[in-house]
């Protein structure tokens, strides 16, 4: 087995070097730039609160305060247990404004 954290050799590696004016790539691998286009959609909204999921390679949720990002959670469970409490909304309600939405 190969510990690809310390086995450095042309066929893994590639260096990088930046002189000031341009960005060089050195090696045998190669680098290719994605475009990061998530999935935004909106759960719920209410008391300036916002709950909605980011889908990308994994699955987040975030809770907004008037546009702010709050915080992030990795389970659905997790987050919209916080943002009943922020909302400081019932359960019911959540469940009414979520099936809304």
């Amino acid at each position: 087995m190969i510990n690809y954290y310390n086995a450095y050799n042309e066929n893994n590696t590639i260096a990088c070097r930046n002189n000031g004016t341009e960005v060089e790539a050195h090696g045998i691998g190669h680098y290719e730039q994605r475009a990061y286009n998530p999935i935004i959609k909106t759960i719920a909204e209410a008391e300036g609160f916002t709950l909605r999921t980011i889908e990308s390679v994994g699955t987040k949720y975030e809770i907004l305060w008037d546009g702010e990002v709050l915080n992030r959670y990795p389970s659905l469970k997790t987050a919209e247990a916080f943002f009943i409490d922020f909302a400081g909304i019932t359960k019911a309600k959540y469940n009414k404004i979520k099936n809304a939405a």
